[in-house]
């Protein structure tokens, strides 16, 4: 079986036990599916399922399988999240990362500390820093990131961020920025979503790259808290910074 077919049959069996709310503390799940524009002109794929679930009244976890295909190679890629709710309008925890690159000998991990907390009831701010580390040359990389949320109307949601990565290897030395800018319309009533967005990402340093800019599409289907309006009942976007770099072929 294809990784593409294992998150397709993934999906499958996740989605009707969090629509059921089931006794196992599953209280939200998002299914995404979408595209987004090359460099060279052409487009790629991805697909990604986003699973809470509730320990206890103020503990969370957060996982996602995510699949890739970044026109030079598909990734697919795991991630996971740790969290707490001390108290309505904020969360923050641990996170971890593990990717690999389909036909490749590379696998990479990454993980860090996170945040999400409420400025306002359509506010909030997010932040995160992390450590990470590639198989291939042993590439280690050094990453952070500020993201905010604007609940616009019962059915409008502005997302935004920047991400600033360090990455130190013999051949390879440069400091990546990535901004990012979505505009997600979720009627109410309704499962599902639609994401439109442009993201920009671009190297500085010894080894620098030009900036490139590229448009994102996403279907998504969302069951339980995934469709609150609340700022913060946001999933946590599991960071990586090691994707701009296969997307250019860098690594």
């Amino acid at each position: 079986m294809s990784r593409l077919s294992l998150i397709a049959a993934l999906a499958v069996c996740v989605a009707s036990p969090a629509s059921a709310q089931s006794s196992l503390g599953v209280t939200g799940i998002e299914l995404g599916l979408g595209g987004f524009s090359q460099s060279d002109g052409g487009a790629s794929f991805h697909g990604d399922i986003v699973l809470d679930v509730a320990v206890t009244e103020f503990h969370r976890l957060q996982g996602d399988l995510a699949w890739v295909e970044s026109g030079r190679g598909a990734v697919g890629r795991l991630g996971g999240h740790v969290y707490m709710t001390p108290q309505d309008g904020q969360k923050y925890g641990l996170f971890a990362m593990l990717g690999d690159a389909n036909g490749r000998d590379l696998t990479y991990a990454a993980g860090g500390i996170e945040g999400m907390f409420e400025v306002t009831d359509r506010t909030a701010l997010g932040g995160y820093a992390g450590l990470g580390i590639g198989s291939d040359e042993g590439l280690d990389v050094i990453f952070g990131g500020v993201e905010g949320t604007f609940q616009a109307s019962d059915f409008v949601r502005i997302d935004g961020g920047v991400q600033v990565s360090e990455y130190d290897e013999a051949g390879f030395q440069a400091i990546g920025t990535e901004a990012r800018l979505n505009l997600r319309y979720a009627p109410a009533g309704q499962p599902f979503a639609v994401t439109a967005g442009l993201v920009h990402d671009m190297l500085t340093g010894e080894d620098g790259e030009p900036g490139e800019t590229r448009a994102e599409l996403t279907l998504s289907w969302r069951f339980g808290s995934t469709a609150s309006t609340a700022p913060t009942d946001r999933p946590f976007r599991t960071a990586d910074p090691f994707l701009p770099l296969i997307r250019r072929g860098l690594y």
